[in-house]
């Protein structure tokens, strides 16, 4: 018969053992998308202070950026919208993690387009 603290450490191994296997296969397809991402990008080419994209919606959300810089969210800015400013609290984006770490982003780069860059990326 077993004891409870015999199970106990025969449960802990198996979740440590899982864990490290697990964190393992993760470390394995990072480095594996990181090697596709660099050749498929030509990231060795990369300026990070040009946008890689400029379609779409990178340049609304370069201006979400630029906003979040200058005023502190995304919603209104004195730079666009000429006389009243622009207002976009109609348009909803969903403020939730995406603009939560965007608005991290931004203010560690300091700049919209390094923020577009890795954002993107």
């Amino acid at each position: 018969m077993t004891s409870a603290g015999d199970t106990s450490k025969g449960v802990a191994s198996a979740c440590r053992r899982t864990l490290r296997d697990e964190w393992r296969a993760a470390s394995v397809g990072m480095g594996v998308v990181l090697v596709v991402m660099t050749r498929l990008f030509r990231l060795w080419e990369l300026h990070p202070r040009v946008p890689v994209v400029t379609g779409n919606d990178a340049v609304q959300e370069m201006a979400r950026f630029k906003n979040m810089l200058v005023s502190g969210w995304y919603w209104t800015s004195d730079l666009v919208g000429v006389p009243y400013g622009q207002d976009l609290r109609d348009h909803h984006v969903g403020d939730s993690l995406h603009m939560a770490v965007s608005w991290l982003l931004v203010h560690l780069t300091g700049e919209p387009a390094l923020t577009l860059n890795l954002f993107f990326f």
